[in-house]
């Protein structure tokens, strides 16, 4: 989990692997919290408002009921102004699965209470999020698939390491280690303690993860391959030299759905590999090529 002769990240911090155990003492806040964001969600194109029940109180939520698999679906900004169901392509691929697609407001995003940690509090409110998902009536509790993208990337692998209930959770992108982010973000990167409780490579999932990086998240790949488990263990990374997010997520978001959308109608698992995803990418790669 660390490079050659370095000790893993949670190790050097005298802290456990577990991130829930890492936590109970206490969680760091950022340098910066960010102001709420009162943008409400909007309900439209077969979403409903939903309210789930959070930390901090009742949680808004866009909710397309489906059968079988849920989805849960954390955009890279999500503080932003999320657009209509039928004018956004993501949403629409994921909802014409079949499958149940949730958008969810977490802690200071779209009048939700509370205000942004960055990838702190969070945490918690997704792991109350997918206890309430998991008892609606359409949903199957064993295929609850968790996928992010950028920062909601970072936050679909840190709930992962905070639940066992997710079947999947899949970050298109994200920063394994707060520690080495960018500086941009609005968290005390010199405090080492708030960093690594931010951290998700730092930390053994509870949930099985896939994370996915490209030509722009070299320095993520790096950290993610290096904080995987032997094969068949809990945490895959899969990066795809010479290709940027947007020759990769459509491919990467077109598989998730065509699987959520083959375990609706066969009862079955969802599944995705390293594999399945490389193979998807090397056809779409080939069909291109010029024809002699």
């Amino acid at each position: 989990r660390a490079a050659p002769g370095e000790a893993p990240l949670a190790a050097r911090l005298d802290l456990s692997d577990d991130l829930r155990t890492a936590r109970a003492a206490g969680l760091p806040a950022p340098s910066t919290p960010l102001l709420p964001h009162q943008v409400p969600l909007n309900a439209t194109g077969g979403f409903e408002a939903w309210q789930w029940p959070g930390p901090l109180g009742p949680m808004p939520a866009l909710l397309h009921r489906g059968r079988g698999p849920a989805l849960l679906w954390l955009p890279d900004d999500p503080r932003g102004q999320l657009l209509p169901a039928h004018q956004d392509p993501v949403l629409a691929l994921l909802v014409g699965t079949g499958a149940t697609v949730v958008v969810p407001a977490l802690r200071g995003q779209h009048g939700a209470p509370g205000r942004s940690e960055h990838f702190g509090g969070e945490v918690d409110d997704l792991a109350a999020l997918i206890d309430a998902v998991a008892t609606l009536p359409e949903v199957d509790p064993d295929r609850i698939v968790l996928l992010g993208a950028g920062d909601g990337g970072t936050l679909a692998w840190l709930a992962a390491d905070a639940t066992d209930r997710l079947h999947l959770a899949l970050a298109l992108s994200g920063q394994p280690d707060a520690c080495t982010a960018p500086g941009d973000a609005p968290l005390a990167t010199d405090d080492p303690l708030a960093c690594a409780l931010r951290s998700p490579a730092a930390f053994r999932p509870r949930s099985p993860v896939l994370f996915v990086g490209g030509a722009l998240d070299a320095r993520a790949c790096a950290v993610a391959r290096r904080a995987t488990d032997t094969p068949g263990g809990p945490l895959r990374a899969v990066c795809i030299p010479g290709q940027d997010q947007h020759a990769w997520r459509p491919l990467a978001l077109e598989l998730v759905a065509q699987q959520l959308a083959a375990a609706v109608d066969g009862g079955g698992p969802v599944e995705l590999t390293d594999l399945m995803l490389l193979s998807r990418i090397a056809e779409r790669s080939l069909a291109h090529l010029p024809r002699e």
